[in-house]
């Protein structure tokens, strides 16, 4: 039982009739729902009413991003975040982010436009991965393998290897990894496969998604006997195959050049993906499109999990 004792106020807060009939009125009108902003008074009878339907895909999304992040950055000024704040704090703790726990860590990001502190928020939201794959790194100085989980946020490039082979060299270098030790990509949002082109095994491993199978554009033109080059200016790639020379440009469209010099148009879904970030200089193109397309022919090894082109009809 909680009781409210305001004796103390009567010295200067003692209602009369006037002033009681005010405030019956302004309940009244609170809980008719028939004053200014009654849009917004759906508090009153929460959790008795409220849209479950919503509700059911709030809990959906929470599941989701339970099960596939390992940080969540909440964004927004003022009360699009504090709420939310507010309520971990107080159900959880201030300190949520360093508690042992099964959930993702959460940031708040909006209330400020200082560069340093966003670049900070996504070094500490990418820390849990990071701190995974210098675990990893350690062990393999005895284990002489080292596991590395691309499910980074690509934005913090400084210890991602998915740069191409000068920054792959540069991640070795730079943890001091021998080349005898074995790298292993391993990721939860892609299923990974080795690629090869029969003499030797691409660094860099084939990506799958609900699309379909996707490789390293310049490996697997070059493991078909052809050259790939990537112009950043227009954002498209020039591929030779024997006397075939195509364009494939970012929004899909490839075209095979005629002997003319004109170009053809052959295809709109020939897309060029770059996976990690729009910076990367590793991009992927889908494997399907790569063989009705271009005639790069390739078969997979269940058993070995390997992917092996085996080169190119420019007929």
């Amino acid at each position: 039982m909680v009781k409210l004792d305001l004796s103390g106020t009567k010295t200067f807060a003692a209602p009369g009739a006037a002033e009681r009939a005010a405030c019956e009125k302004a309940l009244a009108t609170l809980l008719g729902r028939s004053g200014a902003g009654s849009d917004f008074t759906g508090w009153l009878d929460l959790p008795v009413n409220y849209d479950r339907a919503e509700f059911a895909r709030i809990e959906k999304a929470a599941a989701k991003i339970q099960a596939d992040s390992k940080a969540l950055v909440v964004i927004g000024i003022g009360g699009s975040y504090l709420g939310a704040r507010a309520v971990i704090e107080l159900l959880r703790s201030p300190n949520y982010n360093a508690l042992p726990k099964k959930t993702p860590d959460i940031y708040f990001a909006g209330n400020g436009i200082s560069s340093d502190a966003l670049t900070e928020l996504l070094a500490m939201a990418s820390k849990k991965i990071v701190d995974e794959n210098l675990r990893s790194v350690e062990k393999s100085r005895t284990t002489g393998v080292c596991y590395y989980n691309i499910d980074i946020d690509p934005r913090y490039r400084f210890t991602m290897p998915f740069e191409g082979t000068y920054f792959y060299n540069n991640f070795r270098a730079c943890y001091r990894i021998p080349d005898s030790t074995k790298l292993v990509f391993t990721s939860t949002k892609w299923k990974l496969a080795d690629l090869s082109s029969g003499s030797d095994t691409c660094v860099f491993p084939t990506l799958e998604d609900g699309r379909g199978v996707w490789f390293p554009v310049d490996y697997a033109v070059q493991a078909a006997g052809g050259t790939a080059e990537y112009s950043w200016k227009n954002h498209s790639y020039t591929i030779t195959l024997g006397s075939l020379t195509y364009l494939a440009e970012e929004d899909g469209r490839l075209w095979l050049y005629q002997q003319d010099g004109s170009k053809k148009q052959i295809a709109d879904d020939f897309t060029i993906l770059p996976p990690f970030s729009e910076t990367y200089t590793l991009l992927y193109c889908p494997a399907d499109k790569l063989r009705d397309y271009l005639g790069v022919e390739w078969t997979y090894d269940k058993t070995q999990n390997l992917y092996t082109v085996e080169g190119a009809d420019d007929e």
